[in-house]
């Protein structure tokens, strides 16, 4: 088994996206990177990596630069391969993120020191809870934006408006 890499999103997601799928819980940001790269959100430098056994997926990897280094769901054993792959290749890794087990582990197979730390989250939305009805006030036109690029709103979205009660609760409402 050896990691490969390869910059043909098309095809690294026909072989990737179905067992990053396997848990799409666990693995939402790779999924959403992924989709993102095969929009054509980042240029070209984009690393995607690829470990196989007998012809199945056994791990995968992916890095949008100068951003960092993205770790699906994926087995613990397979780090330090991935990291030792990464400094052959000579490619700049400014972090990792991902579980925290396998940025610890992919931190000590790295060649630098550890120089930073973030914890992050991924939270489990319960239910939705709409506001009461009716929610009192004038409607107030929303401004239409202003940074939305081509890229980010394909579409033009439709017209929205607010409500703001005098306690300040506000519902968005489209007409």
């Amino acid at each position: 088994m050896k990691w490969t890499f390869t910059s043909d999103a098309e095809a690294y997601a026909k072989v990737v996206e179905p067992w990053l799928f396997r848990d799409p819980v666990r693995n939402t940001t790779p999924i959403t990177v992924l989709r993102g790269v095969r929009d054509g959100l980042w240029g070209d430098d984009v690393l995607l990596g690829l470990l196989e056994r007998d012809g199945e997926v056994v791990a995968a990897a992916l890095q949008t630069a100068p951003l960092l280094l993205l770790l699906p769901d994926i087995p613990v054993e397979t780090v330090p391969g991935l990291a030792a792959r990464l400094v052959e290749a000579g490619r700049a890794i400014p972090g990792v993120f991902g579980p925290l087990a396998l940025a610890e582990a992919f931190a000590g197979a790295w060649w630098r020191p550890e120089i930073g730390r973030r914890d992050e989250r991924l939270y489990r939305l319960g239910a939705l809870a709409p506001p009461p009805l009716p929610v009192e006030g004038p409607a107030v036109r929303q401004a239409p934006a202003t940074s939305c690029s081509s890229r980010i709103c394909p579409t033009p979205r439709p017209m929205r408006f607010t409500r703001r009660s005098a306690i300040g609760r506000s519902r968005t409402i489209s007409p």
